[in-house]
């Protein structure tokens, strides 16, 4: 009997026994076709793979735990082991325990593929003399390893104080036997053809590339070959993950040199692992040479195994959705733009310009640091537009710029990117390839993915200290946060709480670029909706995110005294829980201790000249009223504001009992007020529109300009009405903007997107400048949160072509100004709420009819389909809604409209004309359910499938019930008093 490699703790029994079990499997009759060398071979393999990656696998046979227990250890771990250590568990569960005697302790095979992919970027950069820290942390109970590994005369890899077992993982990193195992597991899909250059390579470096045998030209999934990957587990992710890799290279006919080692090495990096966040492939193209050589067959035969590989693993979970659309960027044969990742991920996109792709900037960097070791690389050829001074210099920059280029990850924060003044390129290279840079971290930029509730974090910091020191502090906040499954931080930014995996965005962010603010923000949302102050792990992540701040702080005690406590102030750390109230189980626990179920919430409001009487406590759909009792207040309030210019909280009693969405009740809440000094919309716009122009914006292209303006969606409406909405008319009286239009969105994060159209090609900079002014004017006072410069990419196909286009967009400019004076109407009538904008949305519906030409009957039929349609998407029951219809319907006939439709009479004929043309790329029905989709949007407080069920109904009734009612609702145009033809 030969011995096991590496086993030397194991007896001679166990050895034999599990030697036995798996030659057993592998040589029985699905399998008889091996031949004995083959098989022994392939079982001393596995038996290492076992003991090398997990140890305790043996713990788990040798109790008897059943199989299904074996088969989630192989999902779980099949991200850190080697195919045929997870092949091999679950051979051997399938063939009874195993008798322990003794096993030894490893770190796992985590450390080796860090190293291994550590060493090969060191390798693939060997002209930059870049330094790379690692760390692998304790994970699953095994040992700690520290080191790093430098590139000159210091040691590859240097381990501090190796123990025994830390010897071993060295022993088995010199055993570069993950592609090995990779290349034999898979050996029998790929086709027959010349070793490349790039396998000779590996071969030198000592790795094992078998002999490949030719695969057949009527290769069937029942073909034998298959059936071996599918290790008789059918249901297994593994064993289904693998035959869609083997069955995509099985179409692969005739490779070219390049393939081979592409295709290997991607696959390796494209195994699955634990349900959760995947790296991105990263490929060493100084081993295996550029991705753009594979063959453009190639490339789609994989792109269909990794959409296999992800539907089977991952998946329809949206949180990993943009996760999927990183991955199948990397078989792009063109480089990944790095103005694509400023434009999707810097807060401040306008202070950057357009960099240019394909144009070598990966050899330029390399031939420069070769030449002129040491010294500052010029990158501006390749970016130009930005600023050379926030370009980081030297071979960190060097490196920062190759990894932008080769990373491809959509989802990485460009501070981070660029590493302005939050750390080095080897800090930055290190988080990629670092045990949780690589294998489970999941970095966010200004979009935050989740559902569950968001939490507003402040670190505030003395004037006399820096954002630098409070950024790169010893184990401070980065601008990301990861999942390490140790419950602590145990580098810099990471944490966990339990299996929550918590997303930051926006961090140093303000620290930056504004720092006479003093402070960083974070914006943190989870995928479980657990962000509550009720909840222990709500404290338990405040107080580790505080403890790098202040080290001598302790961890913040579960104290239950805190519960009723809407802000919560920890060393520097202010957080504060907007809008919340108790769910069933955190009713039931403060029950339990004797406590009232009282409400409390935080309502920002930016002026004290009139508070409402009522403020709405939770999100979306699920807000619901709370009246205040808040007379006499006011007067002596708006005083202490005026002079004072600071916050000012109040506490009001909530009046009467609140019924919550979900159907229970809250009696004696109350609402903590947050008082601003007030503002004057209409001087504070017209004041800036007469500063004097900001030359730090970048000049904007075109006549277009777009912009995202972000915060919650009640504060942007009110902006829009009394700030933005004045300041625009000012700039159409000085010929400056043509029209413009706007749009809500509230995902992921709520805000508007504001298009203007500049009167004369080359304005849109002057109007970035003047609106700009206004927007920072607002940020800085805290009613927004933040804007942006957006791409505007327009929907051709959806709006009927290229020449249909520029009317359809005339259309949107006169619905946002009708959309305007509709919301101040209702506003002055005393309330808009849902019920009270129905009607008037119900004539904007059927006016839009009028004005795209269709007739009483063809207006009927559309309603109908839409009706039929939306009752279906929203899953209601016929004759729902039918007390919002008949509301509807009286407000329709007593003439409560809020003011008539005003569309443009001739943009709307013209786009009628072009939808009888072959060019046009859709239906006029289409049309105007796209136009009626976008008019709501805008005129609605709250839009949902639900709402636009409503209205529609209320339509298609209406004009049964009413006939007249159609030619009451005729719009009149926007560019005259003249009424549109029906």
């Amino acid at each position: 009997m030969w011995r096991l490699p590496g086993c030397a703790a194991l007896t001679a029994e166990a050895q034999a026994h599990l030697a036995r079990a798996v030659a057993d499997y592998l040589l029985s009759s699905t399998h008889a076709d091996r031949t004995p060398p083959q098989s022994e071979t392939f079982v001393r393999d596995i038996a290492h793979s076992i003991l090398v990656t997990r140890p305790s696998v043996i713990d788990d046979l040798a109790a008897g735990r059943p199989v299904g227990a074996i088969a989630q250890f192989v999902r779980r771990t099949a991200q850190r082991a080697t195919p045929r250590a997870a092949f091999a568990a679950t051979c051997v569960a399938q063939n009874g325990p195993v008798q322990r005697r003794s096993v030894l302790r490893l770190s796992g095979a985590a450390a080796e593929r860090l190293v291994t992919a550590l060493c090969a970027r060191l390798d693939a950069n060997a002209t930059l003399p870049l330094a790379r820290h690692f760390s692998v942390g304790p994970a699953d109970g095994f040992s700690s390893i520290w080191g790093e590994a430098m590139h000159g005369d210091t040691p590859l890899v240097r381990i501090r104080q190796p123990d025994p077992e830390e010897r071993l993982v060295l022993d088995t990193l010199r055993r570069p036997h993950s592609l090995e195992q990779l290349t034999a597991a898979l050996s029998d899909a790929f086709p027959e053809h010349t070793v490349s250059h790039a396998v000779r390579r590996l071969r030198d470096d000592g790795v094992v590339v078998p002999a490949l045998r030719p695969i057949p030209t009527d290769l069937d999934l029942t073909d034998w070959t298959i059936s071996t990957l599918d290790m008789h587990a059918p249901s297994d992710p593994l064993a289904a993950n693998m035959r869609a890799i083997a069955t995509a290279l099985a179409r692969i006919k005739t490779p070219d040199d390049a393939t081979l080692p592409s295709v290997l090495h991607m696959v390796e990096a494209l195994l699955p692992g634990t349900p959760g966040p995947k790296p991105p492939v990263t490929f060493d193209t100084a081993r295996i040479g550029p991705l753009p050589q594979v063959a453009p067959k190639v490339l789609r035969d994989v792109q269909a195994c990794v959409d296999t590989i992800l539907h089977n693993f991952v998946g329809p979970n949206p949180v990993h959705a943009h996760l999927h659309q990183a991955m199948l960027a990397r078989f792009d044969e063109g480089r990944h733009s790095l103005r694509r990742i400023m434009a999707a991920h810097f807060p401040n996109e306008r202070t950057f310009g357009q960099v240019q792709t394909g144009t070598g900037a990966d050899r330029f960097v390399a031939r420069q640091a070769a030449e002129n070791p040491g010294q500052p690389i010029d990158l501006s050829p390749f970016c130009q537009g930005l600023p050379k001074t926030d370009m980081p210099a030297g071979a960190d920059g060097a490196a920062l710029f190759l990894a932008a280029q080769s990373v491809g990850k959509d989802d990485i924060p460009l501070a981070e990117l660029l590493g302005l003044r939050l750390g080095s390129a080897d800090d930055y290279v290190a988080r990629l390839t670092g045990p949780h840079g690589a294998l489970n971290t999941l970095i966010v930029g200004d979009k935050v993915e989740g559902n569950g509730d968001d939490l507003t974090v402040d670190l505030l910091y003395e004037p006399s200290q820096s954002a630098r020191d409070i950024v790169l502090r010893p184990r401070g906040a980065e601008a990301f946060l990861c999942l390490n499954g140790s419950g602590a931080l145990d580098r810099p930014g990471a944490i966990a709480i339990d299996d929550i995996a918590v997303i930051v965005t926006e961090a140093a962010m303000w620290a930056v670029h504004m720092p006479t603010k003093r402070r960083i923000r974070f914006r943190l949302a989870t995928a479980h909706d657990w962000m509550h102050p009720l909840q222990p792990r709500y404290y338990r992540l405040l107080g580790a995110l505080a403890a790098p701040l202040s080290p001598r702080l302790p961890c913040l005690p579960q104290d239950e005294t805190r519960l009723h406590h809407p802000e919560l102030r920890l060393g520097r750390v202010i957080v504060t829980p907007e809008r919340w109230w108790p769910s069933p189980a955190e009713r039931q626990h403060l029950a339990s201790l004797g406590r009232d179920t009282r409400l409390t919430c935080v309502q920002r409001m930016t002026s004290a000249r009139a508070l409402p009487r009522h403020v709405f406590v939770g999100r979306g759909d699920r807000r619901v009223p709370m009246d205040l009792e808040c007379d006499g207040d006011m007067a002596a309030l708006a005083a202490e504001l005026a002079q004072t210019g600071t916050i000012i909280e109040r506490r009001y009693p909530a009046l009467g009992t609140l019924s919550m969405p979900d159907g229970h009740t809250v009696t004696g809440a109350e609402v903590m007020v947050r008082f601003s000094a007030s503002h004057t919309p209409a001087p504070a716009a017209k004041a800036a529109l007469t500063e004097p122009l900001d030359p730090t914006y970048e000049p904007v292209l075109g006549s277009i300009l777009s912009l995202k303006i972000y915060g919650r969606q009640d504060r942007l409406l009110a902006l829009l009405l009394d700030v933005l909405a004045p300041t625009l008319a000012q700039l159409e009286t000085r010929a400056l903007l043509a029209q413009w239009f706007f749009i809500r969105y509230a995902d992921p994060d709520t805000h508007f997107r504001l298009r203007l159209f500049a009167s004369q090609a080359g304005q849109a900079n002057d109007l970035l400048r003047l609106v700009g002014a206004v927007l920072d004017r607002l940020m800085r006072d805290d009613q927004i949160d933040r804007w942006t410069v957006d791409p505007y990419r327009r929907e051709w196909a959806r709006y009927g072509g290229q020449a249909a286009m520029p009317h359809a967009e005339t259309l949107f400019c006169a619905d946002s100004q009708h959309a305007v004076r509709t919301i101040r109407a209702l506003v002055a009538q005393g309330g808009y709420t849902p019920d009270a904008v129905r009607p008037a949305a119900v004539a904007l519906l059927l006016a839009w009819h009028h004005a795209l030409g269709l007739d009483k009957a063809a207006s009927q039929t559309l309603l109908k389909r839409m009706c039929d349609r939306l009752r279906t998407a929203t899953g209601a029951a016929r004759g729902a809604h039918r007390a919002e219809t008949s509301a509807v319907i009286a407000a329709l006939r007593s003439g409560d409209m809020a003011g008539g439709a005003t569309l443009d009479a001739g943009a709307a004929r013209r786009l009628a004309h072009l939808a009888q043309t072959a060019d046009f790329t859709t239906t006029i029905h289409d049309i105007a359910t796209s136009l009626i989709h976008m008019s709501l949007n805008r005129l609605l407080p709250s839009w949902s499938r639900e709402e636009e069920h409503r209205i529609y109904l209320a339509a298609h009734t209406a004009l049964h019930a009413c006939p007249q009612l159609w030619d009451q609702v005729a719009p009149s145009d926007h560019s005259g008093s003249r009424a549109l033809a029906g």
